[in-house]
Protein backbone atom coordinates (compact mmCIF):
# COMPACT_ATOMS: atom_id res chain seq x y z
CA UNK A 1 0.00 0.00 0.00
CA UNK A 2 2.85 2.49 0.61
CA UNK A 3 4.16 2.33 -2.93
CA UNK A 4 0.47 4.01 -4.14
CA UNK A 5 0.25 6.47 -1.24
CA UNK A 6 1.62 9.74 -1.70
CA UNK A 7 4.41 9.12 0.97
CA UNK A 8 6.34 7.13 -1.91
CA UNK A 9 7.03 9.96 -4.10
CA UNK A 10 8.72 11.85 -0.65
CA UNK A 11 10.86 8.51 -0.08
CA UNK A 12 14.40 9.48 -0.83
CA UNK A 13 15.65 8.41 -4.23
CA UNK A 14 18.06 5.49 -3.02
CA UNK A 15 14.70 4.26 -1.28
CA UNK A 16 13.37 4.12 -4.84
CA UNK A 17 15.73 2.12 -5.57
CA UNK A 18 16.05 -0.66 -3.23
CA UNK A 19 12.17 -0.96 -3.42
CA UNK A 20 12.24 -0.79 -7.17
CA UNK A 21 15.28 -3.59 -7.47
CA UNK A 22 13.76 -5.85 -5.31
CA UNK A 23 9.71 -6.00 -6.08
CA UNK A 24 9.54 -3.44 -9.55
CA UNK A 25 8.27 -0.71 -10.34
CA UNK A 26 5.43 1.22 -8.67
CA UNK A 27 3.31 0.75 -11.90
CA UNK A 28 3.98 -3.08 -11.44
CA UNK A 29 3.28 -3.19 -7.65
CA UNK A 30 -0.10 -1.23 -8.27
CA UNK A 31 -1.35 -4.38 -10.38
CA UNK A 32 0.29 -6.20 -7.49
CA UNK A 33 -1.54 -4.61 -4.92
CA UNK A 34 -5.27 -4.88 -6.26
CA UNK A 35 -5.01 -8.49 -7.10
CA UNK A 36 -3.66 -8.14 -3.23
CA UNK A 37 -6.20 -6.39 -2.06
CA UNK A 38 -9.20 -7.73 -3.58
CA UNK A 39 -8.17 -11.28 -2.28
CA UNK A 40 -7.69 -9.74 0.77
CA UNK A 41 -11.03 -7.99 1.80
CA UNK A 42 -13.09 -11.22 0.01
CA UNK A 43 -11.49 -13.18 2.84
CA UNK A 44 -12.14 -10.51 5.23
CA UNK A 45 -16.02 -10.14 4.19
CA UNK A 46 -16.27 -13.79 3.93
CA UNK A 47 -14.82 -13.58 7.91
CA UNK A 48 -17.43 -11.12 8.87
CA UNK A 49 -20.24 -12.92 7.03
CA UNK A 50 -19.44 -16.42 8.60
CA UNK A 51 -19.20 -14.26 12.42
CA UNK A 52 -23.34 -13.27 12.03
CA UNK A 53 -22.99 -11.07 14.39
CA UNK A 54 -22.11 -8.26 12.10
CA UNK A 55 -18.90 -7.99 13.94
CA UNK A 56 -15.70 -9.98 13.62
CA UNK A 57 -16.55 -11.90 16.15
CA UNK A 58 -19.89 -12.43 18.13
CA UNK A 59 -19.44 -9.18 19.74
CA UNK A 60 -17.77 -5.89 19.23
CA UNK A 61 -14.19 -6.42 19.65
CA UNK A 62 -11.06 -5.04 19.21
CA UNK A 63 -10.31 -6.78 16.52
CA UNK A 64 -13.21 -4.54 14.95
CA UNK A 65 -11.68 -1.14 15.87
CA UNK A 66 -8.27 -2.58 14.17
CA UNK A 67 -10.48 -3.44 11.05
CA UNK A 68 -12.05 0.08 10.93
CA UNK A 69 -9.16 1.55 11.13
CA UNK A 70 -7.41 -0.55 8.81
CA UNK A 71 -10.33 0.56 6.06
CA UNK A 72 -9.66 4.03 6.74
CA UNK A 73 -5.95 3.90 6.18
CA UNK A 74 -6.71 1.86 2.98
CA UNK A 75 -9.29 4.49 1.88
CA UNK A 76 -6.85 7.16 2.52
CA UNK A 77 -4.41 5.55 0.15
CA UNK A 78 -6.34 3.76 -2.64
CA UNK A 79 -9.14 6.59 -3.56
CA UNK A 80 -11.13 3.64 -5.17
CA UNK A 81 -11.37 1.28 -2.10
CA UNK A 82 -14.78 2.61 -1.27
CA UNK A 83 -15.94 1.91 -4.93
CA UNK A 84 -14.48 -1.81 -4.57
CA UNK A 85 -15.20 -2.62 -1.45
CA UNK A 86 -18.62 -1.14 -0.07
CA UNK A 87 -19.38 -3.48 2.42
CA UNK A 88 -16.38 -2.48 4.04
CA UNK A 89 -17.13 0.83 4.41
CA UNK A 90 -20.53 -0.16 5.45
CA UNK A 91 -18.55 -1.80 8.52
CA UNK A 92 -16.02 0.57 9.25
CA UNK A 93 -19.02 3.15 9.57
CA UNK A 94 -20.85 0.34 11.69
CA UNK A 95 -17.97 0.36 13.98
CA UNK A 96 -17.38 4.03 13.82
CA UNK A 97 -21.31 4.81 14.87
CA UNK A 98 -20.66 3.41 18.20
CA UNK A 99 -21.32 6.75 20.29
CA UNK A 100 -17.91 6.45 22.42
CA UNK A 101 -15.83 5.80 19.52
CA UNK A 102 -17.38 8.66 17.55
CA UNK A 103 -16.37 11.05 20.61
CA UNK A 104 -12.65 9.75 20.15
CA UNK A 105 -12.82 9.87 16.67
CA UNK A 106 -14.26 13.61 16.77
CA UNK A 107 -11.04 14.91 19.35
CA UNK A 108 -8.28 13.10 17.64
CA UNK A 109 -5.44 14.20 15.53
CA UNK A 110 -5.66 13.64 11.80
CA UNK A 111 -3.40 11.17 10.65
CA UNK A 112 -3.06 9.53 6.80
CA UNK A 113 -2.46 5.90 8.39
Amino acid sequence: MWVISPYYKLAPSFLHEEVEKKYGKPETMKAKYDEAAEAWWKLVQKRLDKSGSGFFVSKLSWADFFLADKIETAMNIDKTFEKKFPKMIEYKNRIYSEPKIQEYLKNRKESFY
